[in-house]
């Protein structure tokens, strides 16, 4: 019962620090921008960022590929492990990747 109350707080506080965090932006935004603005600006928080200047970033671009590549490494392990996992489950010898 322990664990379980754990877990719950567990998932709580993430879905605590996502909602934190999406409330931040949308008033980061709202406040930034007027209406008709948010009407043409398809990506406001990218407007923002692109206004500072980080002298070891050159480009915000390097930035978000970097979490992109970090966001599908993981998920790509994550999913070869589940199959990994499964094929050990299901005593399968061989196990095959179905790639789209």
């Amino acid at each position: 019962m322990q664990k379980k109350i754990e877990i719950l707080f567990a998932m709580s506080f993430a879905n605590g620090i996502t909602t934190f965090f999406y409330v931040l932006i949308t008033i980061i935004v709202t406040y930034n921008f007027s209406e008709t603005q948010l009407n043409t600006i398809t990506e406001p928080m990218v407007f923002i960022l692109r206004k500072f200047r980080w002298p070891v970033v050159q480009s915000l671009d390097i930035v978000f590929m970097t979490i992109w590549l970090s966001v599908t490494t993981a998920t790509i392990y994550l999913y070869l492990f589940c199959l990994h996992g499964m094929s050990q489950i299901y005593e399968k010898k061989k196990s095959t990747v179905i790639l789209y």
